[in-house]
């Protein structure tokens, strides 16, 4: 006796039972996912206020005795105004059109932000300048992206989860150290980075102790391809 075509017909009658069963399900069992990417909204800018609080950019800095992106997003919707980054913001007068955002520490230094402008593609190019309330200031440039995505949502009416809650990153893309004191001009053209000669603290000083742009004696242009 061949015993495989009643084996295949009860697998085969087995099969199209379940597709069945999936295909009746009521379409209020079934969760509809949300379109990815939505358009960020933010709710605080680097050029006028509602500034985005410096410790919200001074979370992405890492230790000096690091290395490498340690915190790459941080959800601007639940960060501003929270009771992790806080602090009262002073405004100052920036080297450019933008304004100087710091959070003053007093005797623990302090950490700075201002915007040095946006790409034609869509990025911020940002100058910071933080102390831990010695000689030394530290500079770097970093690079954001605004991003919209969503987070878990829960439906209270319902026993499931999905991702339905809108949320504004601010999304890391990197940093370019200037160094201890570092000084000169800045400037975003396009999709272009300009970084002027040193005129800071170790600017005659052939660039000992400080970082090696002391020692570059022409302005820098660099192709920024993100």
């Amino acid at each position: 006796m061949n015993l495989y075509p009643a084996v295949y017909g009860s697998c085969a009658m087995g099969l199209f039972l379940g597709l069945l069963a999936a295909c009746s399900q009521s379409s209020s069992d079934v969760v509809s996912k949300p379109a990815p990417n939505p358009d960020p909204q933010a709710p605080a800018f680097f050029d006028r206020e509602p500034f985005i609080h410096p410790t919200i950019i001074e979370a992405f800095a890492v230790w000096m005795s690091d290395s490498g992106d340690q915190v790459v997003a941080i959800n601007l919707d639940d960060a501003q105004g929270s009771n992790r980054f806080f602090g009262d913001v002073v405004l100052q007068a920036g080297d450019n059109d933008y304004p100087r955002v710091m959070i003053d520490r007093g005797d623990d230094g302090f950490f700075a932000y201002s915007l040095v402008g946006q790409t034609d593609s869509g990025a911020f190019i940002v100058a910071t300048a933080e102390s831990g309330g010695g000689s030394g200031v530290f500079r770097s440039l970093k690079a954001f992206r605004l991003i919209g995505d969503y987070g878990i949502g829960q439906d209270s009416t319902k026993n499931h989860l999905s991702t339905n809650r809108p949320r504004t990153l601010l999304y890391y893309l990197g940093s370019i150290p200037l160094g201890d004191r570092w000084s000169g001009d800045l400037q975003v053209q396009g999709n272009e980075l300009h970084i002027g000669v040193d005129e800071g603290w170790f600017s005659g000083n052939d660039g000992h102790g400080h970082g090696p742009r002391s020692q570059i004696s022409a302005t820098q242009i660099i192709r920024l391809d993100f």
